[in-house]
């Protein structure tokens, strides 16, 4: 049903001798199986498409152990001879939805949909809580120039991101609206769990509000949600998103090069960045975060060794966060290392989801966690 469109691409990794991509998988550098691995996904599904095996509830479970980060397309993957590299993100998720769709998904992944279903938001939080930290004048303002879609994770759990862009909006006089309680979780996390039907309803009820509201532009503090809205929806949802959408570190770049926004006070740190996956990988943006942090005044920016397309997930993509509290954790811990090593004071990332799963396995030995944003509010 949903896996037949990947064909081509499980047939030329079932050829492929090299397996380069386990060595760029950062969940299979942790777990050590075989069937948590880019080729073994792939090894499973042409099983499934030669009807050799079949979905099983058991088999299902190792489906999930991947945060679909695309490291093991853009790092790891060479295709002799065949071409684009593999894209197995895209793969597991049509598994996942096949498995879904044959009610054999673990638990963890039901609860998280019913959750939804009942509150339209990850947290199962009332949905009049979303957004209470925002001013009122925001919520539902008409005649705005564009909409900040705030996601799950800054309306409820970690808003500093989102509030930071708001402050820097005003700074350069662009007229802000919220949804509100009006807004849904994007459905990112369901369409890669394989609950497509209710992704596409959020996608659905998400666009036709933004619609409702007149704006010009919509924003995105959470790489999620602009990955959501700027691949996915249009993409296997096929839920066309008829207005433009930009990242947040995009449409501030825009600002600055127009000069309506300017930096005036330094900011002495040493700072390393880190590339959110549904932002970097799955999105292209890459360029708009390093040329802010270059606009600060005396900060200095020192790259990870491994950066851009090399990034490695933090254990925030695919569901994983949720599924696996314990191995998310421990790929923030690995990363958190890498920016250790490069002698950063600060290390900055552009996505509130990321920011928070950052700060929650921070150990105590000085290194500071900032979404961009509050760098540039800083710097005002």
């Amino acid at each position: 049903m949903y896996l037949e469109a990947h064909t081509a691409d499980i047939l030329s990794c079932s050829v492929c001798s090299f397996k380069y991509c386990k060595a760029a998988c950062p969940v299979y550098d942790l777990v050590r199986s075989e069937g948590v691995s880019p080729s073994g996904f792939n090894h499973y599904a042409l099983g499934i498409l030669k009807g050799l095996v079949d979905y099983t509830a058991s088999a299902a479970e190792p489906i999930y152990k991947c945060t679909t980060c695309g490291a093991c397309r853009v790092d790891g993957c060479v295709t002799p001879g065949f071409g684009n590299p593999i894209d197995t993100p895209r793969i597991v998720e049509a598994l996942r939805a096949e498995v879904v769709a044959r009610n054999l998904s673990p638990s963890g992944v039901r609860e998280l949909a019913d959750r939804v279903r009942r509150t339209g938001n990850l947290y199962g939080e009332p949905a009049e809580a979303r957004v209470s930290w925002a001013p009122a004048n925001l919520i539902g303002r008409r005649n705005a120039d564009v909409l900040l879609f705030v996601g799950c994770t800054a309306g409820y759990r970690h808003p500093g991101p989102a509030q930071e862009a708001l402050r820097l909006f005003e700074a350069a006089g662009v007229r802000a609206t919220l949804l509100g309680q009006k807004e849904r979780c994007c459905g990112l996390v369901l369409f890669s769990t394989g609950e497509r039907n209710l992704a596409r309803e959020l996608a659905l009820q998400n666009v036709n509000m933004v619609q409702s509201f007149g704006v010009k532009e919509v924003i995105f503090s959470d790489a999620g949600c602009f990955r959501a809205f700027k691949k996915v929806y249009s993409g296997e949802l096929q839920v066309p998103v008829p207005f433009p959408v930009w990242h947040v570190t995009e449409f501030l770049e825009r600002l600055v090069q127009e000069g309506r926004l300017t930096f005036h006070k330094e900011v002495q740190r040493k700072v390393t960045y880190h590339d959110p996956c549904n932002l970097g990988i799955q999105a292209g943006v890459y360029d708009a975060p390093r040329n802010l942090l270059k606009r600060i005044p005396g900060l200095t920016f020192v790259e990870m060794k491994r950066a851009r397309d090399k990034t490695r997930s933090v254990g925030v993509g695919g569901g994983f966060e949720f599924l696996f509290p314990e191995l998310a954790k421990v790929l923030a811990v690995k990363r958190l290392e890498e920016a250790r090593m490069t002698g950063a004071e600060v290390l900055v990332s552009a996505c509130p989801s990321v920011e928070a799963h950052l700060q929650a396995s921070v150990m105590d030995d000085g290194l500071l966690i900032r979404d961009l944003t509050e760098l540039l509010v800083e710097a005002l």
